[in-house]
């Protein structure tokens, strides 16, 4: 096994898979999470994070790069225990087809607090995923086809 900037890399007889399982189980540590219970999703589909809701983490040292409020830090609890349960997870490339595949998607306006639209995309090449990206647009667009056009001009 080779570690090249925190990913680790196993080389097999079908393949090779990328891991970051010695990256993740310093985060839990550093976090006091490394015997949490680990859950099967990094987030319930009901949550909701407004940037005007919260207030600051009174200790501030231990979660400064975690978290910065309250309300983010339950939703970070989720995603470490996410963690935990997917330490195990990699990407695994095995040799196949050499063909591109490419996958977009936009999303209207989801988030409240400014209603920006959301981007993404993933580039698979011969079945393994190569490159993914999701951001916000720039433009705040009054219709799905308006940001898919706007999707569509950005890459």
């Amino acid at each position: 096994m080779a570690v090249e900037a925190g990913i680790e890399v196993c080389y097999g007889t079908d393949g090779l898979i990328l891991s970051q399982q010695k990256y993740i189980h310093e985060l839990l540590q550093r976090s006091g999470f490394e015997w949490v219970k680990g859950l099967p999703t990094p987030m319930v589909a009901s949550c909701r994070l407004f940037t005007s809701e919260g207030t600051p983490i009174s200790n501030v040292v231990q979660y400064r790069n975690i978290a910065p409020r309250v309300v983010y830090f339950q939703a970070v609890k989720r995603i470490l225990r996410y963690l935990q349960g997917s330490i195990d997870y990699g990407l695994k490339f095995t040799p196949s087809r050499l063909s591109l595949t490419r996958f977009v998607d936009a999303n209207w306006g989801p988030d409240v607090d400014d209603r920006q639209s959301t981007s993404s995309f993933c580039i698979f090449f011969g079945g393994n995923l190569v490159s993914w990206s999701s951001h916000k647009q720039q433009v705040v667009a009054r219709s799905t086809a308006r940001i898919q056009e706007c999707h569509l001009r950005s890459y």
